[in-house]
């Protein structure tokens, strides 16, 4: 059965002209982190649209909504959006990516939001350039509009975070800071932000469980050349967990600090193609490395 959108998209709307009033919104399916696999809070093109499949992209206007989805998805996004909702069949001849469209429907001088967390660098970037070419701007939106109109919005998850021991991992968390360390050296770079949960994971031997069927834990990562910093919200680590980053030199932040922190790095910076667009916005252009990640698991 189809959700009924009307009155959530007009709450949207309504939130649309209060920040910047933009003439359209959009809603990926990405976390901040890029991933394939999202949990529950970060479903929220799912709740906004009803459709509920894995991949797809929602685009909200004053007089109408868009939904971008490829075709293993095409039957159950028809059942599952109501009349407010237009399928647009990607890749499918004749029909625009949702560049195109906004560039082809759009006038000049109007603005077009996204949430700059749920949107990779290069994303934005071939984004906003499209869009400029036609005088239409692209806004980063610092609070996600959905959230706002997600009266019980499911939090972060904090399932508990735990040690994957040197036996299994094969390498210990202080021989890959150093081999991480010559790799920068060799690329010239001073820090590197993590954002992608299964290479942190790995980097530090450590587990978790916040995504369905993948062993990894909500966080962020800032390595330099003296230091290492998690950030994770607290409560999920054990004393155990804290005594083992301790003894790796690696301090311990809240998750949403990385935001901050990352304003204050010098130097060269090398920022993975899993790095959200609002991470490097807040970093000088000229300091940013944008590229592969450096491990190889």
């Amino acid at each position: 059965m189809a959700k009924k959108t009307g009155e959530l998209l007009g709450r949207l709307r309504g939130l649309m002209k209060q920040h910047g009033q933009l003439s359209a919104y959009i809603i990926p399916s990405d976390d901040p982190h890029m991933s394939e696999y999202v949990c529950e809070k970060f479903l929220r093109r799912g709740f906004v649209s009803g459709f509920t499949g894995s991949a797809g992209t929602a685009i909200v206007l004053h007089e109408k909504a868009l939904l971008w989805t490829d075709g293993r998805y095409f039957l159950q996004a028809e059942k599952q959006m109501d009349e407010n909702w237009t399928l647009m069949k990607a890749f499918m001849p004749g029909t625009p990516t949702e560049e195109e469209w906004l560039s082809a429907n759009l006038h000049t001088d109007e603005k077009v939001g996204i949430d700059p967390k749920t949107c990779s660098i290069e994303k934005y970037k071939n984004l906003k350039k499209q869009l400029k070419g036609v005088g239409v701007e692209l806004v980063s939106v610092e609070e996600n509009l959905v959230d706002l109109v997600w009266d019980d919005s499911p939090s972060l998850p904090n399932h508990q975070v735990f040690l994957h021991d040197v036996k299994y991992a094969g390498q210990t968390v202080k021989d890959k800071m150093e081999l991480l360390r010559k790799k920068l050296k060799s690329k010239q770079c001073d820090a590197i932000v993590l954002s992608a949960l299964d290479d942190i994971a790995w980097f530090y031997n450590l587990r978790g469980s916040d995504v369905n069927y993948n062993p990894v834990f909500y966080s962020f990562a800032i390595v330099d050349k003296q230091s290492s910093t998690l950030f994770v919200d607290k409560s999920k680590l054990s004393d155990t967990v804290m005594g083992f980053l301790e003894e790796n030199v690696t301090n311990v932040k809240p998750y949403n600090e990385v935001y901050k922190d990352v304003k204050e790095l010098s130097g060269r910076v090398l920022l993975p193609l899993s790095t959200n667009a609002a991470i490097a916005q807040v970093i000088n252009e000229d300091n940013q490395v944008i590229g592969m990640s450096l491990f190889k698991k």
